[in-house]
């Protein structure tokens, strides 16, 4: 008798735990979100999501990926809103906001066995110009139409990425020895219209990527001497 009170006390106090527990995530998921709506408090947000997701990885890994895409979407759409003049003034910008690239490099960082089969990154129609994807991992990525001129991406892992008409020109996908990162991967990737005029090529891994006669290149870059495909 007294044993089966022991064990029913024994359950009975880990069920309270699991539910101050979830009470406590809950509340620091509601915090994540109220920071990321102050101006000078969003890269703290960010990180504060990035720590809730470590600790209930099963809960919040899908909330902080769709959270953080729309932060971006949000928070650097291209165009820019408004005026043609906002346009010059954010071609001007050399590099994202620091919050904006704290959710790239948090996306980057992700656990992507929580993903799912589908890919959860849609960055379609943003700026990102000058940003850094350095050793992140962006498969099947969407950034159709983006801005990522002069981005940094070496190592980034962009496997079967969306890059239709995206801006990479000046961008860097070469290997860079001294962080013993190696050149980014782009094997099946869409580059259908992309431009990548004056980019760094170097080492980049293209097999199986598709571009079209729309596609431009740095100047001497053969893609089928890198196994791109050409698309009728």
């Amino acid at each position: 008798m007294w044993l089966a009170c022991a064990i029913l006390a024994i359950v009975l106090l880990w069920i309270e735990q699991r539910a101050e527990r979830g009470e406590e995530t809950a509340g620091r998921y509601k915090a994540a979100l109220e920071l990321l709506g102050e101006p000078h408090a969003r890269v703290g947000g960010i990180h504060l999501l990035e720590r809730l997701v470590q600790d209930a990885p099963r809960t919040y890994h899908r909330p902080m990926v769709e959270t953080l895409t729309t932060f971006i979407r949000t928070s650097a759409p291209w165009p820019p809103p408004s005026h043609p003049d906002r346009e010059v003034d954010v071609m001007a910008k050399r590099r994202p906001s620091p919050d904006v690239q704290a959710a790239v490099t948090a996306l980057g960082q992700r656990d992507r066995a929580l993903d799912g089969p589908r890919s959860l990154l849609r960055l379609s129609d943003v700026n990102l110009r000058g940003v850094s994807l350095r050793a992140g991992h962006f498969e099947g990525i969407r950034l159709r139409r983006s801005r990522l001129e002069n981005a940094v991406l070496e190592g980034a892992q962009l496997q079967g990425a969306k890059l239709r008409d995206a801006h990479f020109e000046g961008a860097d996908f070469s290997a860079d020895p001294e962080e013993g990162l190696g050149a980014a991967n782009l094997e099946g990737a869409s580059l259908i219209g992309a431009n990548f005029k004056g980019a760094n090529l170097t080492g980049a891994r293209l097999a199986g990527a598709v571009y079209n006669k729309q596609t431009r290149w740095p100047d001497n870059f053969d893609p089928d001497v890198a196994n791109a495909i050409l698309s009728e």
